[in-house]
């Protein structure tokens, strides 16, 4: 379903016209609405699209939603897009698969330079200090799987400050490749969490949840799984060769019920 700028102008502007859409035709606005917005860089857009996309979560599943956001990064890694259509994904889509997804490409995507090289993740950061994301904890664990140490650097407070039912949910982020940095952020993290009482979950030797994934599975509590429970997905090339100290590609990620 092929719009123009007046079409998709017309829905952004009357948010009723949208209750009135059916889904195929509301999958297709809201696609066509990110494209413009990542055209344009229009702020004007920005309030009308979220609003737009609250209502399109309620209604279009999950892995529609997914499809859409992979549509979407394609464009920016063509240099089609702006790395901030990925925004209406990162801050309103509640699935951990999009969310923290989106969240990941982001701050690997956003324009930095050898002085703030981490722009993406304090801006996704800010966001989540302010309750602005639907799911900030996907949010928070996509950026841990960058496996990029400056990044894992400025999440650590945030990360320690979770309870231990965040936690439960945060680490619920996987990728199809691990980095070293990623394992020792997690081995530390373990550590501390050790020394939690409230956080018994942990209270055996924490290393035996990475070196038995099975046990920690079938506890509920994993924090490392087997490769059986991995997504391997081409990784997006444009990480290569950007990441520092952390080493390997970008992981894609997956929802781990």
């Amino acid at each position: 379903m092929d719009m123009n700028e007046k079409q998709i102008n017309e829905v952004l502007d009357s948010p009723e016209k949208a209750l009135k859409l059916n889904e195929e035709k509301l999958d297709a606005v809201t696609q066509a609405a990110i494209g413009l917005y990542g055209t344009t860089a229009n702020p004007a857009l920005v309030e009308k699209l979220l609003l737009l996309y609250r209502h399109y979560v309620t209604r279009i599943h999950p892995a529609q939603r997914f499809r859409n956001y992979q549509t979407a990064v394609d464009l920016v890694l063509a240099g089609k897009s702006g790395v901030h259509a990925l925004m209406p994904f990162i801050c309103c889509d509640p699935a951990r698969m999009v969310a923290s997804t989106a969240a990941l490409d982001y701050v690997v995507l956003a324009p930095a330079n050898d002085e703030n090289a981490t722009t993406g993740a304090l801006e996704l950061l800010d966001l989540y200090d302010r309750g602005s994301l639907a799911n900030g904890l996907a949010v928070l664990g996509g950026m841990v799987m960058t496996g990029d140490r400056r990044i894992l650097t400025l999440l650590e407070s945030h990360c320690r400050a979770l309870s231990c039912d965040e936690v439960e949910i945060l680490i619920k982020c996987r990728g199809s490749l691990l980095t070293l940095a990623v394992i020792e952020f997690y081995l530390e993290w373990l550590e501390v969490l050790d020394c939690r009482e409230e956080c018994d979950i942990f209270a055996d030797d924490p290393c035996r949840c990475l070196r038995d994934p099975e046990r920690g599975r079938h506890r509920g509590h994993g924090l490392l799984p087997g490769p059986n429970l991995w997504y391997s997905a081409e990784p997006l090339p444009a990480y290569c060769g950007k990441q520092d100290g952390g080493g390997g590609a970008l992981p894609d990620l997956q929802s781990a019920g």
